[in-house]
């Protein structure tokens, strides 16, 4: 997963999470970047609260229901409307890569 995906542009990076195996993220945040320079203050909330209400949940429980492991080379995909997230544990024993944007 690189810094663009899809037909729209990149706009949040959940970069290596810590992952426990149980479907515990620990979002550190110096591994967090979020680019959005001409998205309005009102987009930027929107597309957060999908991040954190909608995306990261499902992301959780597809954790679970799958019985991901650390060396998963498995891809979660989640495209709604707009918004799409992918995360995938690239084999990474510990990590957990997340990507969300919203296409324009």
């Amino acid at each position: 997963m690189g810094t663009e995906s899809g037909p729209g542009k990149c706009l949040c990076r959940l970069g290596c999470p810590r992952y426990s195996g149980e479907a515990g993220l620990d979002l550190l945040p110096d591994r967090q970047d979020f680019a959005a320079p001409e998205m309005p203050e009102s987009g930027k909330k929107t597309f957060i609260n999908w991040i954190n209400n909608i995306a990261l949940p499902k992301l959780r429980k597809h954790i679970v229901d799958q019985a991901w492991r650390n060396d998963s080379e498995e891809v979660f995909e989640l495209h709604e409307e707009v918004f799409h997230a992918l995360a995938s544990c690239k084999k990474s024993y510990g990590y957990c890569y997340i990507l969300c944007w919203q296409k324009k």
